[in-house]
């Protein structure tokens, strides 16, 4: 076989593979640009919002009243809730792409089995100092003065884990905690479980807490707030499906940012944050104040990938990252979390 015919063979194949592959890379650089062309960065969208018709769900309220997501060029489609775990499902089974918030003990139960499916850019934690958002209440004539009187007793607390967990660990303070019958109840009734003598005590949110008091119907245990537990106690994170961050980066970013603003409107001005808040609960403005100089709502921080944000001098992924190991090692949940696996990264 003459060589030369070989090698001449040879040539029009490696041209016809180098024409092949620049057809290959100009079709994906058109791909791509017609991609970028069809999701610009500040391209309309819509983002659907599961949020809890409570105080949880306030940076949300905020946003939306001071046109923050429309000058995002956003448009919210948002369904309240009362339960935070329907919020985690309705994420969940793509039927929203954001939870306002979703509770931490479900993105802990969740992503300890099933990891990957949030990404979460903000959390709502208590703090001792600077918070009065959840605590122990009692009837006003009664005779229990702390949680350690309530040793054998009865206590109404919230479905799910949350509540679970956080009821247990403070009473576990005192005495062994399985001293205690915790009964269900949805937070419609658990005022009317205390008064009806049903329970001795009820664990409960704000802003049940500050028209129990007003009204006489309840009063408060000292140390009683979730807090006690840790200090932060990040109990709520709000965060878009892995699906929506991955597809929608741009509306993604621009719905993070929003929030942040809100958040920042919040910092800086709670008599306002106090007013938008009465609006969208349907109550007063008097109803919601109190001779308390802590807010009735949680602390606010941003989580992104520089894990910049804080609570006080506490990093709040750390502060997320510790309260997620005390759910594995207390035996809540059945593995472990890597708060790096579920945390938001702007694109």
């Amino acid at each position: 076989m003459d060589v030369r015919s070989h090698i001449m063979v040879g040539k029009p194949t490696s041209y016809l593979a180098l024409a092949l592959l620049a057809v290959a890379l100009l079709s994906f650089l058109y791909l791509g640009s017609a991609l970028v062309a069809q999701h610009p960065a500040n391209a309309s969208a819509t983002v659907r919002v599961s949020y809890a018709y409570s105080i949880s769900a306030m940076p949300f309220w905020v946003a939306e009243d001071l046109g923050y997501f429309k000058q995002a060029n956003i448009t919210v489609e948002g369904t309240s809730y009362q339960a935070l775990s329907l919020i985690t499902q309705s994420v969940l089974s793509g039927k929203a792409d954001v939870g306002v918030p979703i509770g931490s003990a479900d993105l802990f139960a969740i992503d300890a089995v099933q990891p990957g499916q949030f990404k979460v850019f903000m959390v709502e934690a208590m703090t001792l100092s600077g918070t009065n958002t959840s605590g122990v209440m009692v009837r006003p004539n009664s005779a229990y003065e702390s949680l350690a009187d309530l040793k054998g007793k009865r206590i109404a607390i919230y479905p799910g884990l949350t509540a679970k967990a956080n009821s247990r660990w403070l009473l576990g303070r005192y005495f062994n905690a399985s001293n205690m019958t915790y009964i269900a109840t949805q937070q419609s009734a658990i005022l009317g479980a205390l008064a009806a003598n049903q329970v001795d005590a009820i664990l409960t949110v704000q802003p049940i807490m500050i028209n129990a008091v007003k009204t006489g119907v309840a009063r408060n245990l000292p140390n009683s707030t979730n807090a006690e537990n840790l200090n932060p106690n990040p109990e709520g994170v709000y965060a878009f499906s892995s699906a929506f961050a991955e597809q929608n980066p741009g509306a993604a970013a621009r719905f993070a940012n929003a929030m942040e603003n809100a958040m920042k409107y919040i910092e800086a001005d709670p008599q306002g944050t106090l007013r938008i808040l009465a609006s969208h609960m349907n109550m007063t403005l008097g109803q919601l104040e109190s001779n308390d100089t802590r807010t009735p709502w949680m602390s606010l921080a941003m989580i992104n990938g520089t894990f910049s944000g804080q609570f006080g001098n506490a990093s709040a992924a750390a502060t997320l990252q510790k309260l997620a190991d005390r759910y594995y090692e207390s035996g809540y949940i059945n593995g472990t979390v890597n708060l790096s696996d579920v945390t938001y990264v702007q694109k």
